[in-house]
């Protein structure tokens, strides 16, 4: 079984709360995610802004390359998927995920 594109950890503070730690875990290509590991980090904010006990958030990239090195070149994608999935991850950021359909533009 492969690692997961995304990895959650938390590291507990008693009564002061959790700190989450999403790592981004695709090393090999600096951490690039695909429309599906967009996918799946919206998923993740989503669960996370549902914790009360969750006081911060860490983003991380596995190995020693990169933070996130972007968008998944590999995968053949036409411009409007590229657009429609970087609107829905910016406004997912911004709002704290759950969104499912992206607006052309984000003010």
């Amino acid at each position: 079984m492969s690692e997961p594109l995304i990895k959650v950890g938390y590291d507990d503070r008693g009564d002061a709360g959790r700190v989450a730690w999403v790592t981004f875990n695709n090393p090999a290509k600096r951490n690039a995610l695909g429309l599906e590991g967009k996918q799946l980090f919206i998923d993740t904010l989503t669960a996370l802004k549902h914790d009360e006990s969750l006081r911060a958030l860490v983003l991380t990239g596995a190995g020693d390359r990169s933070f996130v090195g972007g968008t998944n070149l590999a995968r053949r994608l036409d411009r409007r998927q590229v657009r429609h999935a970087g609107g829905t991850l910016r406004h997912s950021i911004r709002h704290g995920g759950e969104r499912t359909a992206a607006p052309d533009r984000l003010g």
